[in-house]
C-alpha cells in the first residue's frame, strides 16, 4: 500500500502496476467496506483524502530512500501518461530525477505552447533546481511561456540569452532567442529602436550561418526582416527584406507561417497601405486560425490583422463578428489580456463610423488594459483620444492628444507612432485653418517618402486641401482635393483614422462647387460613402444611389443606371407609392393617410397590410434603404435618394435668403429653371399627383416673379432672367413691371445672336 501512497485515483490495473496483488485486494476490500476508498460510475478506484495523505506521510516516513524514489517516479510516470502532467512532475521533481524532467520539459515545451497551457510550462520549470533552470534550451522556452502574460520581460530574457549564445555552435538557440525577441516587443507593440540595434547586432551572426540548416536560418531571417520592417520602415534595407521575408515564408512550419504572416499583413495594411496585399496574406493564412498545434498567441496576431483588414473595408458587420470572436477567443484562452490592438483598431473604426459612444467605450476597453500592462506612459492611449476627437469634429481635443502623444513617441524613437501622431495633429490643425498645419504636413509627407507609407501620404494630402480650403484658397484646395481622391481610390480604403463624414462631406461639396473633377469626386463620395451634407446646399452633381427625375418625366436611377418600373396593376402599387412620397420629402407621409389614399376600397386592416408589403417591394426595387419608416410615418431617405423635385425646392428656397449674396441667389433662380424641365410627372393620372402638378408650378412662377421683381429692372442680368422666365412658362401673364422688360429681353437675344 505505501508503494501506491501519492495515487489517489485510479484503475485496478494501475494499483496492481504500482503495488502488486496485495494492493489491489486491500483497495478493493477497503472499497466494498465504503469506508475509506470508493469505487466510481466508471470502476475506478479513488481514496479518501484522509486515507490518501496518511499514506503519503507513512511512506515519506517509513520507506527506505531508494523505494520512496521508485514509489513517486512510478506514480509520477503513471500520471505524465494520462496527461496529469504537473501531479506527475512534481512528484518526479522530488524524486530528483533531473535529467528525466528535463526530458519531460524539452519533449513536451512545444506542445504546451501550443495549445495555450503557457502557465503549466512555467510552473514545471520551477520545479527543476536553478542549475537546470539556467540550460539554455530551458531557458528559451521560460522565455516564451511568459510572452503571452509578460511580453516585456519575455523579451529582457531573450536578449540576455541571445548575448550568452555562440551563433556558430548554438544557432538553432539563438535563432530561436532572436525570434522570440522580436514577438515579444511586437506582442505588446512595444516598438522602438531596440528593434533596429537589433538588427545590427544580429547581423554578423546571419552572414556567417551559411552552413546551418535552412529552418535555423529561415527562423532568423524572419525576426530580422520583421524587426527591420516594423521597428524602422524608413531603413533602406527594407524593401530587401520584405521581398526575403515574402521568399521564405512558404517553407516555414505553420506555427511561425502563422504569426509571420500576420505580422506581414499588418505592416501592409498599416505601413505600406496595400489593402489587396494584406487580405490576400489574411486570406491564405484563416485554414491555420485555431489549429490545435498553434499557439493562441500566433491566432490572436491574424485577429489583429483581420480586424484592421475589415476596418479598412468599413464593413461593420463584419467587424463585429471578428471582434466577438477574437474575444471569444482570447477569453477561452485566457489571454484577454492580449486584446488591446483588438479594441484599439475597433475604436478607430467605430469613430470612423460616427459611432462615438461605442468607440469610447472600445477606448476604454483598451486603456484597460494598456495601463494594466504597461509601466509606462504609452503614446496609444492618446493616439486614440485625439483620433476620437478628430472623427467627433473636436479640434482642439485633438491637437491637444496628439501634441502629447506626439511627445512621447518620439521618446520611443518608432516611426509609426510618430506618423501617427503628425497624421492627427496635421489633420486637426489645417481643419482650423492654423497656419501650424504647414510644418506637420510637411515632416508627415517626408515621413511618407521614406517609408513608403502610402497611408501617411493620404494623411498629409488630405490636411492639404482642408488647409486651403479652411483658408479660403480656392484654387489650390482644388489641386489638393484631387489629390486626395486619387490617392484615396489608389489605396481603396473605405475607412481612415480619424475620419470625420461630415466634414469630409462639407469638402466634397465644396470641391463640386468649384470645378473639381466631378468623376474622382464622386468616387470618393461612394468609396468613403458620404452622406450629402446637412444644413448646407448640396451640390446637384452630389451622386446619390437613388436618383429620381420627375419633372417632365419620370425616370429612376440605381448608381447612375436607369431601372424599369414594371408594368401592370401589381407592379403600379410601389410607383405609387413613390409617387405620393416624393412631394412630402423629408416630412414624409402618415401610413394611415397613404393607407386610405391607396387603398380606399379596403378596411383599415388590409389596407395597412397591403401597404407594408407595397413598401416591402418599393425597397425591393429602391433599396432597403432609400424607404424610412419612423413614427407612423414614411418617407424616402434624404441621404440616399435624391430627386429634381426636391432640388428645385431648395433651389426656390434659396431665391429669398438675404443672407446669400447676389450672385448665388440669380445661380439658385438658374437652377431652379434649369430644373423645371416640365409638369411634375406628367401623364400619371393620379388625383394627388396632379394637384401637386398644379400647384409646383404656381409656386415656381410666383417665387421667380417675386424674386424678379426685386431686382434692378435697368440691369441686363435682371433683363436675362425674365427672358428664360417667360421661355419656360409662354402661357403664364407676367405682371407689368415685368412685362415691360420683354422688348429689351428679346433685344437682348438678338444681339447676343449677332
Amino acid at each position: 500500500m505505501l508503494a501506491t501512497a501519492f495515487l489517489q485515483v485510479g484503475q485496478e490495473e494501475e494499483w496492481y502496476a504500482l503495488g502488486g496483488p496485495d494492493a489491489t485486494v486491500a483497495i478493493a476490500r477497503l472499497a466494498e467496506e465504503r469506508s475509506l476508498v470508493t469505487r466510481l460510475v466508471n470502476g475506478t478506484f479513488r481514496k479518501h483524502d484522509l486515507l490518501h495523505d496518511w499514506l503519503m506521510a507513512a511512506a515519506e516516513t517509513n520507506l527506505p530512500p531508494d523505494d520512496l524514489r521508485k514509489a513517486r517516479l512510478r506514480t509520477g510516470r503513471l500520471l505524465i501518461e494520462r496527461d496529469d502532467l504537473l501531479a506527475g512532475a512534481q512528484l518526479i521533481a522530488k524524486a530528483e530525477a533531473h535529467d528525466e524532467m528535463m526530458s519531460l520539459v524539452l519533449e513536451r515545451a512545444q506542445e504546451l505552447i501550443g495549445t495555450g497551457q503557457n502557465r503549466e510550462l512555467l510552473q514545471l520549470i520551477t520545479m527543476m533546481p536553478d542549475r537546470t533552470q539556467a540550460e539554455p534550451a530551458i531557458r528559451i522556452f521560460q522565455a516564451y511561456a511568459r510572452l503571452p502574460f509578460e511580453p516585456q520581460a519575455a523579451r529582457e530574457n531573450f536578449a540576455a540569452l541571445r548575448r550568452s549564445l555562440d551563433p556558430a555552435s548554438e544557432a538553432s538557440l539563438y535563432a530561436q532567442s532572436v525570434y522570440g525577441e522580436v514577438r515579444a516587443a511586437l506582442t505588446d507593440w512595444s516598438v522602438d529602436t531596440r528593434l533596429v540595434a537589433l538588427v545590427a547586432e544580429t547581423g554578423p551572426a546571419l552572414d556567417g550561418m551559411s552552413g546551418v540548416p535552412d529552418p535555423v536560418r529561415h527562423q532568423l531571417v524572419v525576426a530580422r526582416s520583421l524587426a527591420l520592417l516594423l521597428g524602422e520602415p524608413t531603413h533602406p534595407g527594407v524593401p530587401s527584406a520584405e521581398a526575403e521575408l515574402k521568399q521564405v515564408m512558404p517553407l516555414l512550419p505553420p506555427t511561425l507561417q502563422l504569426s509571420t504572416g500576420s505580422l506581414l499583413a499588418n505592416y501592409l495594411l498599416w505601413w505600406r497601405g496595400d489593402l489587396e496585399a494584406g487580405r490576400f496574406q489574411i486570406d491564405a493564412l484563416r485554414p491555420l486560425v485555431g489549429r490545435a498545434d498553434i499557439p493562441p498567441l500566433s491566432t490572436l496576431s491574424w485577429y489583429y490583422a483581420a480586424v484592421t483588414a475589415t476596418f479598412r473595408d468599413g464593413d461593420g458587420e463584419t467587424l463585429r463578428c471578428l471582434t466577438d470572436e477574437a474575444q471569444a477567443f482570447a477569453h477561452k484562452w485566457g489571454i484577454s489580456h492580449r486584446l488591446s490592438t483588438v479594441y484599439w483598431v475597433l475604436s478607430q473604426a467605430l469613430a470612423a463610423d460616427s459611432r462615438h459612444d461605442d468607440a469610447v467605450v472600445a477606448l476604454h476597453q483598451y486603456e484597460r488594459i494598456i495601463n494594466h500592462s504597461r509601466r509606462v506612459e504609452y503614446p496609444g492611449p492618446r493616439t486614440l483620444r485625439a483620433a476620437l476627437a478628430l472623427s467627433a469634429g473636436d479640434h482642439r481635443q485633438a491637437i491637444a492628444e496628439a501634441q502629447k502623444a506626439y511627445q512621447l513617441a518620439i521618446a520611443t524613437g518608432s516611426s509609426q507612432e510618430i506618423g501617427n501622431q503628425i497624421s492627427l495633429l496635421a489633420l486637426a490643425m489645417a481643419a482650423t485653418g492654423h497656419e501650424g498645419a504647414r510644418s506637420s504636413i510637411d515632416e508627415l509627407r517626408n515621413l511618407a517618402e521614406s517609408a513608403r507609407n502610402a497611408i501617411f501620404a493620404l494623411h498629409a494630402t488630405l490636411a492639404e486641401a482642408y488647409l486651403a480650403h479652411a483658408q479660403g484658397r480656392m484654387s489650390d484646395f482644388v489641386g489638393h482635393w484631387e489629390r486626395t481622391a486619387k490617392a484615396a481610390c489608389a489605396l481603396s480604403f473605405r475607412r481612415i483614422t480619424g475620419m470625420n463624414a461630415p466634414s469630409l462631406s462639407r469638402l466634397a461639396s465644396a470641391a463640386l462647387g468649384v470645378g473639381a473633377d466631378i468623376a474622382i469626386t464622386r468616387r470618393l463620395i461612394d468609396l468613403w460613402s458620404l452622406s450629402p451634407p446637412e444644413g448646407d446646399i448640396v451640390h446637384e452633381l452630389w451622386p446619390f444611389p437613388v436618383e429620381i427625375e420627375c419633372l417632365g418625366g419620370f425616370v429612376i436611377k440605381i448608381n447612375g443606371e436607369k431601372i424599369r418600373g414594371g408594368q401592370g396593376k401589381a407592379q403600379r402599387k410601389p410607383l405609387e407609392l413613390l409617387w405620393s412620397l416624393i412631394p412630402a420629402h423629408e416630412q414624409g407621409v402618415s401610413q394611415d393617410l397613404l393607407a386610405d389614399q391607396l387603398w380606399p376600397e379596403l378596411d383599415g386592416d388590409r389596407a395597412m397590410h397591403t401597404l407594408r408589403t407595397t413598401v416591402y417591394r418599393l425597397r425591393k426595387l429602391l433599396g432597403a434603404d432609400a424607404i424610412l419608416q419612423e413614427d407612423d410615418h414614411i418617407r424616402l431617405n434624404p441621404k440616399h435618394v435624391a430627386t429634381d423635385f426636391g432640388r428645385l425646392l431648395a433651389a426656390l428656397g434659396r431665391l429669398r435668403a438675404d443672407h446669400l449674396r447676389e450672385a448665388e441667389r440669380m445661380a439658385a433662380f438658374d437652377q431652379a429653371l434649369r430644373l423645371y424641365r416640365g409638369p411634375f410627372l406628367p401623364g400619371v393620372a393620379v388625383d394627388k399627383v396632379s394637384e401637386e402638378r398644379e400647384r409646383l408650378e404656381r409656386i415656381v412662377v410666383n417665387k421667380a416673379i417675386g424674386f424678379l421683381i426685386a431686382r434692378d429692372p435697368a440691369s441686363p442680368t435682371t433683363v436675362l432672367r425674365v427672358h428664360r422666365l417667360q421661355t419656360a412658362f409662354p402661357h403664364v401673364r407676367l405682371p407689368d413691371t415685368i412685362a415691360q422688360l420683354w422688348p429689351t429681353a428679346a433685344q437682348t437675344k438678338r444681339a447676343a445672336a449677332r
